[in-house]
């Protein structure tokens, strides 16, 4: 694995500009009369070493990817205990938490991967920003209903266990587009 390759390319590239600007800033007289700062001996700049841009991702591929991640994220999500079961504040507390942090490692994960793939822009459309716009009128729900149970608020836990309720879901939505772009265990997901 190769670090910081961007840093490395940033520096030298920043170096050329340095000394571009500063040859473009003079003009014919001064730059008789200055003298060379640069030596025969001098070492060359290195030059920058273009990044490639990566290859969309097929569909087939994308397909595939996007798959394994939903499935990976099923299996974390399914092994939250739902805390009805357990009928405590910490429960509720904790299995809340519990919930963001999945959802919010499966979009980190996600939206790069739907950015490489050859269907962005429908991706984009017809699931990535769909989702997102579910999750962000959910997610100050969650917050506060966290925050309430660790307060043992009860009152203000089961306002705001009704208000997730409340809140967009396009599940069958975007299940239905998932099932016909071949993201099925994405579809599973969806619907859990």
């Amino acid at each position: 694995m190769r670090k910081f390759p961007i840093a490395v390319g940033s520096a030298a590239a920043a170096a050329a500009l340095t000394l571009t600007l500063a040859a473009c800033g003079s003009d014919a007289s001064t730059a008789a009369s200055a003298p060379s700062k640069v030596s025969a001996s001098a070492t060359p700049a290195p030059t920058a070493t273009p990044v490639p841009t990566p290859t969309p991702l097929t569909k087939a591929q994308f397909i595939v990817q996007a798959n394994a991640l939903c499935t990976a994220t099923k299996k974390k999500s399914d092994a939250i205990p739902d805390p009805s079961e357990e009928g405590s504040f910490a429960a509720v507390a904790s299995s809340s938490a519990q919930e963001e942090e999945v959802h919010s490692e499966y979009f980190a994960a996600l939206t790069p991967l739907v950015s490489q793939a050859a269907d962005a822009a429908t991706l984009q459309a017809k699931w990535l920003s769909i989702e997102n716009a579910d999750w962000t009128a959910s997610k100050p729900i969650f917050d506060e209903l966290i925050a309430a149970a660790q307060a043992e608020d009860e009152a203000k836990v089961n306002t705001l266990l009704t208000a997730v309720g409340k809140t967009p879901d396009h599940s069958a939505q975007l299940a239905k587009f998932m099932t016909s772009y071949g993201l099925t265990k994405c579809a599973a997901l969806e619907n859990s």
